[in-house]
């Protein structure tokens, strides 16, 4: 992990080892870092990344990098008819962790979606659109970085309307 990176230096870096060491603060004033770490794998998160922070004399802070989400997936969205689902925003929410926030996410015109910050355990994937039912998902301890899925089915919810024009 570097602090506050530029393109040819950087204040501070921890190895597999050491933490990185930011020794010549001057006390009670704010200071800002930026933590970046170039070589993460794929699907895994240093999680927060900047912080604002004043030190009192003669003192440290710690601060924990990663997060337990380590899964990027990546799929496509489809209906029972196997058609795409584009241009669609919705929600994935942590079963398992009810206090987690739901992560995001919007389907390209192909119906693709990529999102990042899951882990095993069980989901909801909700669309923002009262045509689609919602799914459940689980996602093993065996599946790390990116998961690719060939595609996921959200179910449309039959029409209320039973009236048909068949005369």
């Amino acid at each position: 992990v570097l602090v506050n990176p530029t393109r040819e230096d950087y204040l501070a870096k921890s190895s597999f080892l050491t933490p990185a060491v930011v020794s010549n603060l001057s006390p009670y004033q704010n200071r800002r870092f930026y933590l970046e770490a170039p070589k993460l794998p794929p699907g895994y998160s240093i999680g927060e990344s900047n912080y604002t922070l004043a030190s009192k004399n003669k003192s440290g802070f710690k601060i924990p990098i990663g997060e337990e989400s380590s899964i990027m997936l990546m799929t496509t969205l489809v209906d029972q008819s196997n058609d795409p689902l584009p241009l669609l925003a919705g929600k994935i929410l942590h079963l398992n962790k009810k206090e987690k926030k739901p992560l995001t996410f919007f389907t390209n015109k192909k119906g693709k979606v990529r999102v990042q910050g899951l882990y095993p355990g069980k989901f909801k994937v909700q669309i923002y659109s009262p045509k689609y039912q919602d799914i459940e998902i689980t996602l093993e301890e065996k599946d790390k970085g990116i998961l690719r899925m060939d595609h996921l089915t959200i179910p449309k919810i039959p029409s209320l309307d039973s009236s048909s024009s068949d005369d």
